[in-house]
């Protein structure tokens, strides 16, 4: 598997097919319960700036199992350092691929993120499309440290968990937990839950296209988002230059 380092944290050049491969292999595998979860992330330039100045998020980012390219910010920095021709993964089309494939597998899923109205939406929309479905609820309005959540996912035995606890409070959650965990894949997947539910609306499909889906979410939350992308956009650009200029990848 092709890689590269951005700012220092390992990213993985795969494409669609390869990483549904390797999820499949995951699920297949006897012994996939017996091992520590394979974490799959999709590191945007957000998670990217923080792991730079936060040792504990590096050394996650490093020891997850994928690291694949979701969002414009770390495709172009994946290309400028010299993955030429990387392709971007779409994070929530991903996402909800493999759930439709793994529901209709047969395979028990658990949801753990979004408030309470979000997980009833998502609990009554997932049982009315895959009706034999085996799947697992939860909101994510807990304590980091509540160890009752873990043991309730490990009572319902899921071989995948889509957690979207949002940045960077996923990543605290599966650095708490992810060694008493007994699930074969995990995926971090930030707002996903709130999008498949539909209690946060999606950027059009052509700012999908043109990887603007972080100014459809800056204009539907300037108050709370404009720090982050109108001063974080400018100082990741300048530590992937920097990067590149030292010949670093």
């Amino acid at each position: 598997m092709q890689s590269i380092r951005i700012l220092d944290v390992r990213i993985d050049v795969l494409d669609y097919d390869d990483l549904n491969r390797y999820v499949d292999n995951i699920l297949s595998s006897k012994a996939s319960r017996t091992t520590q979860p394979c974490v799959i992330t999709a590191p945007h330039y957000y998670i990217l700036l923080l792991a730079a100045r936060t040792p504990w998020l590096a050394d996650l980012l490093e020891r997850s199992s994928i690291n694949y390219i979701d969002g414009i910010g770390t495709l172009y920095a994946a290309r400028m350092l010299g993955a030429n021709g990387a392709p971007r993964i779409n994070g929530t089309d991903f996402h909800e691929q493999v759930l439709d494939r793994v529901l209709r597998a047969g395979y028990r899923v658990a949801l753990l993120g979004g408030n309470r109205t979000t997980c009833q939406m998502l609990d009554e929309k997932i049982h009315a499309n895959y009706p034999a479905s085996d799947i697992l609820v939860h909101h994510g309005y807990f304590d980091i440290a509540d160890k009752s959540v873990p043991e309730m996912i490990n009572r319902f035995r899921p071989d995948l968990l889509f957690l979207g606890l949002g940045t960077p409070r996923q990543f605290e959650w599966i650095r708490e937990h992810c060694e008493s965990l007994h699930v074969p894949v995990i995926f971090a997947t930030g707002a996903f839950l709130d999008f498949l539910a539909g209690t946060r609306p999606r950027a059009p499909r052509w700012m999908r296209r043109a990887g603007l889906e972080w100014l459809h979410r800056l204009l539907l939350e300037p108050g709370r988002l404009w720090r982050r992308y109108l001063l974080g956009i400018p100082r990741f650009l300048a530590l992937v230059l920097r990067q590149r200029l030292r010949g670093e990848s």
